[in-house]
């Protein structure tokens, strides 16, 4: 989605001479992704299906993640060879709920720390919130007030908050401008669903399903690998470019910390120097054959269960890809090697349980299913209710909540989590 805007000036419009297949194409893809750009986002406000209510298991893996957050923050802060009057840091696919403002407090209050205790004077901190244009940005300042007045009783530096809508899969700031980058819960949502899984007749590749499975057609899922590689090859290649060099850091080159907190943590080295980065998001533990997905397999049911009873039409469902694609550790590391730039050092595993409450208190199975239905209608309801309506989101997910009920008499409910250093 890195397009998209500065092409449109380029493009040759439908009535203008001259006008080829290349033109038409060009303009239908940016209008596609621009529409795509305005989908994609999280529940917004504040009622009981909201982001901002539903986003439990995403702060428990921030929780998780902390000793990983405070490793490459002070890493960062040792690697400086003088202390930056302003320290600027970019949360991508912050979402509107609290757990962004959370994360930022950590790298506050880590670095803050570090430089109390060389006794010197503390940075300032410009924080850039960045997700698509469709997010709801202020539910999420709203919570700035109560933020802004932790960090003042806490005697922490000055804190500069602003929005930078748009995709991460791309440039989003000026070269050599950001310190630290944070992604919490983003890098397994794709730009948009993977091309050439619908016929240009419009019959579906993958017939019944709306994500990879383990009956899915070849094809299915090297089109979904496919979009992953490009995007999060252009996600590298953007953050890259966009985190400050030039005297800032030891001999001059760049280091970088990203932290992503799903299931996929990655704290990288640069092969010229020492930019570094950590990424957390969900993944599967086999390559070219990713693990089950209860959540999307059972979305994908319920779905199936309109068709049967003639509320969602059959071609309609076999039209519909979720964004979504766990990739394993050794695409990643393929990745990586392929764009060149960033080395692995360590990888950690772990798991984040659904059933489980703040005060890791159990959940019963009538309150998990529950859990589970508000966490994904709050995910994934804006871009269900764009494509099948927004009146049949009730009925969706009050079948996906009875079969997630079903499926907890058997299975357990759990996200993976690998975390590479």
């Amino acid at each position: 989605m890195k397009l998209l805007i500065n092409r449109i000036a380029v493009l040759v419009h439908p009535s203008a001479p001259n006008r080829n297949i290349g033109d038409f194409t060009s303009r239908k893809f940016v209008v596609n992704n621009m529409k795509m750009n305005q989908i994609l986002h999280m529940e917004g406000g504040e009622g009981d299906f909201s982001y901002t209510n539903n986003s439990l298991v995403q702060k428990r893996i921030l929780i998780k993640s902390k000793d990983m957050i405070e490793e490459s923050v002070k890493q960062v802060c040792k690697t400086m060879q003088e202390v930056p009057e302003c320290l600027t840091i970019a949360d991508l696919g912050c979402s509107a709920g609290p757990n962004a403002l959370e994360a930022i407090w950590e790298i506050i209050n880590i670095s803050t720390h570090f430089y109390q205790n060389k006794k010197v004077k503390l940075p300032e901190y410009n924080i850039f919130l960045n997700d698509l244009i469709g997010n709801d940005f202020n539910t999420l300042f709203k919570l700035l007030p109560k933020f802004y007045k932790k960090l003042k009783k806490a005697n922490f530096g000055n804190c500069f908050v602003s929005a930078t809508p748009g995709s991460f899969y791309g440039r989003l700031f000026p070269t050599n401008s950001l310190h630290l980058v944070h992604a919490s819960s983003s890098l397994h949502f794709l730009s948009k669903a993977p091309e050439g899984l619908v016929s240009k007749s419009g019959k579906g590749a993958n017939k019944g399903a709306i994500c990879i499975t383990n009956n899915c057609p070849p094809n299915v899922h090297k089109a979904y690998y496919q979009q992953f590689a490009d995007d999060f090859t252009l996600f590298l290649d953007s953050r890259s470019e966009e985190i400050v060099a030039n005297g800032q850091m030891v001999s001059q080159e760049k280091k970088m910390h990203l932290v992503d907190m799903n299931s996929l943590s990655i704290l990288f080295q640069a092969k010229s120097g020492v930019l570094q980065m950590v990424l957390t998001f969900r993944c599967s533990t086999r390559s070219h054959q990713p693990d089950f997905l209860w959540d999307f397999h059972l979305l994908g049911t319920a779905l199936l269960y309109l068709v049967h009873q003639g509320k969602i039409e059959e071609e309609k469902l076999d039209k519909y890809n979720v964004p979504f694609y766990t990739a394993s550790i050794e695409e990643v590391e393929r990745l990586i090697e392929k764009q060149g730039c960033f080395v692995i050092n360590k990888v950690e595993t772990f798991k984040v349980d659904w059933g489980l409450r703040d005060a890791d208190m159990k959940m019963t199975v009538d309150e998990t299913a529950k859990h589970v239905s508000h966490g994904y209608r709050a995910v994934t309801g804006p871009w269900l209710a764009n494509h099948f309506g927004t009146a049949l989101m009730d009925d969706l997910f009050n079948h996906f909540e009875a079969l997630t009920k079903q499926y907890l008499q058997v299975g357990k409910l759990e996200i993976l989590n690998f975390i590479m250093i």
